[in-house]
């Protein structure tokens, strides 16, 4: 993990511009249709999913399983009630929450899968919001931008494969979108 920014320049006023404004369903890498797959193959039957930093959750609406039990995390108020307009997904709950205050308020493994998608990199303390991530789910995925990533203005930090192995251990690694993100995936253990 290499630092590449300082000053955090993702400020809640940065993120309400973004998923409050008219192109909120801009903003997303799930137009990748591999990707999309990737990830919704994992999400088991009946599954309690929580979405750490669920922004846009463009996910979620192009999934849309009603099998599924969606829970939202995010900083940005404008983003939690522009979820609550957007149909389609089944919504478990929606929480205010900045994942920098760690711990999250969820208990142990509460979550068949925890996902958390272009966080970790904006962060002030990535490992520590990974090993939330593994304590509140039987199973994780989570993507960062592959640490050779030109487009870095926001990010706080580089994180490359053995991170994500650091931190989610026994996890499989698979790159997306042309080898611009990688992804993490780690199976129930039970």
């Amino acid at each position: 993990m290499k630092r590449v920014r300082e000053e955090n320049n993702n400020t809640r006023d940065r993120w309400e511009q973004i998923y409050g404004g008219p192109d909120v369903d801009r903003w997303t890498m799930w137009h990748d249709p591999e990707l999309l797959r990737m990830f919704s193959e994992r999400i088991p039957r009946r599954a309690r999913v929580l979405d750490l930093g669920v922004g846009n959750a463009f996910a979620e609406r192009l999934i849309a399983r009603p099998d599924v039990l969606w829970h939202g995390v995010d900083h940005s108020p404008a983003v939690l009630a522009h979820l609550e307009k957007v149909g389609g997904v089944f919504w478990g709950a929606l929480i205010p929450w900045d994942l920098e205050a760690l711990p999250v308020p969820f208990v142990d493994r509460q979550f068949d899968l925890v996902m958390c998608t272009e966080v970790l990199e904006h962060m002030s303390d990535p490992p520590a919001l990974a090993a939330e991530i593994v304590r509140c789910g039987k199973a994780v995925a989570v993507t960062v931008p592959n640490a050779n990533a030109t487009d870095t203005a926001f990010h706080l930090w580089s994180i490359d494969e053995d991170d994500l192995r650091t931190w989610f251990p026994g996890c499989e690694i698979q790159t997306a979108r042309k080898g611009t993100i990688l992804c993490a995936f780690t199976k129930a253990d039970g």
